[in-house]
C-alpha cells in the first residue's frame, strides 16, 4: 500500500525502517512517563502502603522516616521507566520488527514525511474473525494533522480485507489522546487490568491497562 496526502507517504514496513520505528514507539512511550507516574501515585492502595511505611518508620526514628521517604520518591521516579523497559523486553516484535510483521496474518505500515518516519500502525490476526491493532504511534510534532485517523483507517480496511469482523487494542488508561481517537471511531471499552511494576509483589504498584474493541 502506498498513498500521498499533505506530503506524507504511507507504505509497508521495510527492513531498513525497523530501528527508526522502534525508536519512534519508545519515544512515544517515554513521552507518557508523567501520566504513568500520576496514575501510579493516585492508586489508593499505593498511597496507603506508602503512608503506612512512612508512619511506621517515623515511629521508629525521624532519620529512618527520611530514608524511607527518599527511597519512595526514587521508586516513584524510577518505576515508570522499569515498567516501560519490561514491556519492551516482553514483546517479541521489538527484537526483529520486520521479520515479525512479515509473517502471515500480520502487517505494519509506516508514515513518512520526506525521509523521516513519523508514524506507524500494525495488526496481528488473533483468529479467523478477530485481529489486534498494534504499534499505533504518531510523532508528537506531527499530531493534529489527521495522520492517526489515516493509519487507523488503513489497518481497519486491511483487517476487513482478511475477513476479520472484530478488532481489539490495548493501551494505557492514561493515554487520553489515543483513547479519544479510538472512542471517536467506534471503539468500546470491554475490560481492564493492572499491570504490576514488580510481578513478585503485584499489590505494591502498577498501571491501568484498558482494552477496547470494535465490530468491523
Amino acid at each position: 500500500m502506498s498513498s500521498n496526502s499533505d506530503s506524507i507517504v504511507v507504505r509497508d514496513l521495510r527492513a531498513e525502517d525497523s530501528e527508526a520505528v522502534v525508536r519512534l514507539i519508545k519515544n512515544g512511550f517515554y513521552g507518557l512517563i508523567g501520566e504513568y507516574r500520576r496514575n501510579m501515585c493516585l492508586r489508593r492502595r499505593f498511597v496507603l502502603q506508602c503512608g503506612v511505611l512512612l508512619l511506621l518508620s517515623a515511629l521508629l526514628s525521624l532519620q529512618l522516616a527520611v530514608v524511607v521517604l527518599v527511597v519512595l520518591a526514587s521508586l516513584v521516579y524510577w518505576m515508570p521507566y522499569k515498567a516501560f523497559n519490561d514491556y519492551f523486553d516482553r514483546n517479541v516484535d521489538y527484537a526483529d520488527l520486520f521479520s515479525f510483521y512479515q509473517r502471515a496474518g500480520r502487517r505494519l505500515v509506516v508514515a513518512l514525511e520526506g525521509d523521516r518516519i513519523i508514524g506507524s500502525a500494525g495488526m496481528s490476526r488473533i483468529d479467523d474473525e478477530s485481529a489486534e491493532l498494534r504499534r499505533m504511534c504518531v510523532h508528537e510534532e506531527c499530531r493534529g494533522r489527521g495522520l492517526a485517523k489515516r493509519l487507523l483507517d488503513a489497518m481497519e480496511a486491511h483487517c476487513r480485507s482478511l475477513g476479520c469482523k472484530r478488532i481489539e487494542l490495548s493501551t494505557a488508561a492514561t493515554h487520553h489522546a489515543a483513547l479519544g481517537l479510538y472512542k471517536k471511531h467506534g471503539y468500546r471499552f470491554y475490560k481492564s487490568f493492572v499491570r504490576p511494576v514488580f510481578p513478585s509483589v503485584p499489590s505494591f504498584a502498577g498501571f491501568d491497562v484498558v482494552f477496547y474493541e470494535k465490530q468491523l
